[in-house]
């Protein structure tokens, strides 16, 4: 089995490590994995290509900015992609994501459909069945036909123009001209939305993000990893989120929150727009880490984890915190509250910050080796990539049986 794996990212976030640890897998079975990305550094693991040209990614950008259209562009990168397709003739392609202003959608898709090869991809997000938007709220014009788009300068952003009505009708016509396409998403939530759109013709599963937990488990609590700034007597309760203060990400919330609890608790957030770690406002803000064994050790020595997000399609962070040990107190915010069905986690509804730190407040001291040891059977990479296999081995047998 050879296949062929096409992202944004490679290793780096969160895709990027499912698909590094996919093709991981595969080939400790013996099979073959190619891996085709578009942004970041240039890798020089072996099968491994990218593909996406940095000046083409920035034009690229640009031109969504000021035309409105995005997944549009590209084309050098694009032929690139379709060259390695050619060359190393794949049984499966498994497809992530294709936005990030790196290729050109329409192009690549027609190209692998003409090649009729079996095509797996994993839904992350909205973006393939809305006019442009990764997450699209509380918005169903996407159903219809979008226009008058209300997240217009939300990534991926338009400065001028509204072409969501436009993109969308593209995205029907070119996706509907697959005839191999099996659909993944991470959570029950984000299937039952592809399924509400045009795409429910098309068969649909369900493969839960998997963490690293040779990473993520608990490892003890060490105060030190945050820079000795927290007395060891405080309860830490921990958020962590790229671009933390971001509207749909909800870090504004952890002031109101350091403000409701006692001096008994420190709130530290990771992923501040801060050069170093300071404390402001009462909150301890971190910036973005990339290094995972200390966000391991930080998870590891908190004592809650929050989620304060408007909307997610799985809440890898819910995951990593308890693999870590570490239980998690959660607004509501699609998909997490119908993936970890966990007694170690709390949700509450969106806003109600009264509620989250009332359960905040309520927990006792806990087993922290009992929360990890009991989380990492449930939500490791090697059940995701166990997962995936299976779906790849069922295409094969189909193929092999028409």
């Amino acid at each position: 089995m050879k296949v062929l794996i096409i992202d944004v990212n490679y290793k780096n976030s969160s895709t990027g490590f499912i698909v590094e640890k996919t093709k991981e897998y595969l080939e400790k079975k013996g099979d073959e994995a190619v891996v085709c990305y578009g942004r970041g550094e240039a890798v020089k693991d072996t099968q491994v290509y990218k593909f996406g040209l940095d000046f083409e990614t920035i034009f690229h950008a640009f031109m969504t900015r000021i035309t409105g259209f995005t997944g549009c562009f590209s084309a050098l990168s694009t032929i690139k992609l379709k060259k390695i397709i050619k060359q190393t003739h794949p049984d499966i392609i498994h497809i992530h994501e294709l936005h990030g202003y790196f290729v050109n959608i329409t192009s690549v898709l027609k190209f692998i459909q003409k090649s009729n090869i079996p095509v797996v991809w994993t839904f992350h997000c909205e973006f393939m069945y809305t006019g442009k938007c990764g997450h699209a709220l509380e918005c169903k014009k996407y159903l219809d036909k979008c226009g008058g788009c209300p997240h217009l300068k939300e990534y991926p952003s338009s400065l001028f123009f509204d072409r969501t009505k436009t993109m969308l009708k593209q995205k029907k016509k070119i996706m509907l001209g697959f005839k191999k396409l099996f659909i993944v998403t991470p959570s029950k939530w984000l299937a039952q939305r592809v399924s509400d759109t045009y795409l429910k013709k098309f068969p649909i599963s369900v493969v839960h993000n998997g963490v690293d937990t040779s990473v993520f488990n608990y490892c003890g609590s060490d105060y030190s990893i945050f820079d000795n700034l927290i007395e060891k007597d405080r309860k830490i309760i921990l958020f962590v989120a790229s671009n933390a203060m971001s509207e749909n990400k909800g870090g504004k919330y952890t002031y109101k929150i350091a403000s409701s609890l006692s001096s008994d608790y420190a709130v530290v957030i990771v992923g501040a727009n801060v050069d170093k770690p300071i404390l402001y406002n009462g909150v301890y803000l971190f910036p973005h880490l990339n290094d995972k064994k200390i966000l391991a050790k930080m998870y590891s020595t908190a004592f809650v984890s929050l989620l304060l997000s408007k909307r997610e399609t799985y809440g890898l962070t819910i995951a990593e915190s308890l693999c870590c040990g570490t239980k998690v107190v959660a607004f509501e915010s699609g998909a997490p509250e119908t993936v970890f069905l966990d007694h170690n986690v709390v949700f509450v509804k969106y806003g109600d910050l009264d509620c989250l730190v009332s359960k905040i407040q309520s927990i006792a001291t806990y087993d922290k080796d009992d929360v990890s040891k009991e989380s990492i059977g449930k939500y490791s990479s090697s059940t995701m990539c166990s997962n995936y296999f299976d779906i790849y081995s069922k295409l094969l047998l189909l193929e092999e049986e028409n």
